[in-house]
């Protein structure tokens, strides 16, 4: 284990032995350090390697400390806004409700009242995406397949198949952000990769999406805190 300062910062890394040959990979933890896994059987100076990506590794540091987690263990975001938790003993079984700043769940189950907060959001969601998927097809001449909601790392994503899946988080999200996830994922059934054509697609829909998608960077799911915190570096960036 070592440090690299950073802008002021003490910035803990850990180096570790991967299973390529050719490359190597900066990756940044859920509690922001730094892990740097070289090639197996590598004599990469590390040092020299952390100090040619610097301004990589600052620029995506600064992103990570700023950035909303849906649930930090004591609030969660909906809709936009933190919203403290509270957990009380149910009057008349498991009921969800927002009061002010607040969401109070009233449950039994003191032991796992998060998942009747999963529950209650995964039908908020739903409902979400049951009400504006179809109108936003409709709008822009797209077929629409089936819609699932699960539990993934991603905002959502478009399957080889067409249906479009989205995680039960989504409505944490502001709504202008939201609309950007749906937006994105149907462009998708135009254009399967991130080709020109896509982007074109996807402009034509939300004019200002590369505004939204900046700010979708600053949220990030529970399910996945280190989400597109990665560096691949290729061999010549480190001889």
């Amino acid at each position: 284990m070592g440090s690299i300062q950073i802008d002021g910062r003490q910035i803990s890394y850990h180096v570790k032995a991967g299973r390529s040959v050719k490359y190597t990979y900066l990756k940044f933890t859920a509690d922001l350090e730094l892990d740097v896994v070289l090639p197996y059987e590598s004599d990469i100076d590390v040092e020299a390697l952390l100090k040619k990506k610097r301004a990589w590794i600052a620029r995506k540091y600064a992103e990570l400390s700023n950035r909303k987690c849906v649930f930090d263990g004591t609030s969660i975001i909906y809709k936009g806004r933190y919203y403290d938790l509270h957990v009380v003993p149910p009057e008349n079984g498991t009921n969800i409700e927002i009061q002010k700043d607040k969401i109070i769940i009233s449950t039994k189950d003191f032991s796992d009242p998060l998942s009747s907060l999963k529950e209650w959001m995964t039908a908020a969601t739903t409902e979400l995406l049951t009400r504006e998927l179809p109108r936003y097809a409709h709008r822009f001449k797209i077929t629409l397949g089936d819609v699932v909601v699960r539990n993934i790392k991603r905002w959502g994503y478009c399957s080889k198949t067409g249906a479009l899946v989205f995680t039960w988080e989504l409505i944490a999200l502001p709504d202008r952000l939201a609309e950007y996830v749906m937006l994105h994922e149907l462009a998708h059934l135009s254009e399967f990769n991130h080709s020109r054509k896509f982007w074109t697609k996807l402009a034509s829909m939300c004019p200002d999406f590369r505004e939204r998608q900046q700010a979708l960077n600053n949220f990030c799911t529970s399910a996945s805190a280190d989400l597109n915190t990665s560096d691949l570096i290729s061999p010549d960036c480190v001889m």
